[in-house]
């Protein structure tokens, strides 16, 4: 009887401690968010845009300050920054950026993070489309 109580009870202890680990291995939105992204596409109007950007990166910092892709005319010191917020309505999940950068000074739909092959490539990273009222952006997550 006491071997079946311990045996019951193992298996309650094991139950728990595989739920508490998937709970806490479960990144949120915001943990996938913060660090630095690769901008592979991006459309405005359902066009391939094509800017004159130093960079295709955009870093987000735990902090949610961030640091934007700029144009070639601006010098380096004075990169584009911003601030950025996840936001939930009616079950979908956006991420806006206040800045000057009237690119980017937006809220985001994100549509679909994904975890998968990067382009041309066996390496596996976050994937993430985020789309506004007139621009689509598909970005990577840097390693």
């Amino acid at each position: 009887m006491i071997n079946k109580q311990i045996t019951s009870e193992m298996k309650k202890l094991i139950l728990l401690l595989f739920f508490v680990s998937i709970i806490t291995s479960c990144n949120n939105t915001e943990d996938i968010i913060i660090g630095s992204w690769a901008v592979d596409s991006a459309y405005y109007n359902e066009e391939p845009l094509i800017w004159d950007l130093y960079s295709n990166g955009i870093t987000f910092y735990d902090d949610h300050s961030c640091v934007l892709p700029f144009n070639n005319y601006i010098k380096l010191e004075n990169c584009e920054k911003g601030k950025w917020n996840i936001e939930k309505e009616n079950n979908y999940e956006y991420l806006k950026i206040t800045s000057t950068n009237s690119i980017f000074n937006r809220s985001f739909k994100i549509n679909k993070i994904e975890f998968k092959n990067i382009k041309n490539s066996n390496i596996k990273n976050y994937h993430i489309i985020l789309t506004s009222d007139s621009l689509k952006l598909e970005c990577f997550k840097t390693i």
